[in-house]
């Protein structure tokens, strides 16, 4: 659960200090005020709130963790379902990134499960 927490934060992190690399990744361009704020608060601030709560959620009470847990995994199975229906109406040029982050997506999904 800490290592899926530490992705979150290195996440989050990186789309504070540098955001235009989360999405150039993508191909997506971030060269407005307005596209970093944007990756700034869903990859950065979420990133952190996420891994901040799966800490929380190490530590805690085992009744309000383990929601927290689920909440976090079933979001993780969401963006993996998202990218799979994705590259059905649109197939990714290579392996990365779609199919990199569809794999961590559904390893953590699967890891926070396992704790549950």
């Amino acid at each position: 659960m800490l290592v899926v927490a530490a992705g979150f934060a290195l996440m989050g992190l990186l789309a504070l200090v540098r955001p235009a690399e989360v999405l150039g990744q993508f191909g997506v361009a971030v060269e407005t005020a307005e596209a970093t704020n944007e990756v700034r608060a869903v990859y950065g601030g979420f990133g952190l709130a996420v891994a901040a709560l799966l800490a929380v959620a190490a530590i805690g009470d085992p009744g309000t963790g383990d929601g927290l847990i689920i909440a976090t995994a079933i979001g993780l199975a969401g963006m993996a379902g998202g990218r799979l229906i994705g590259a059905a109406l649109e197939r990714p040029r290579g392996l990365h990134p779609v199919w990199t982050y569809f794999s961590i997506e559904v390893v953590s999904a699967g890891a926070l499960l396992a704790v549950v």
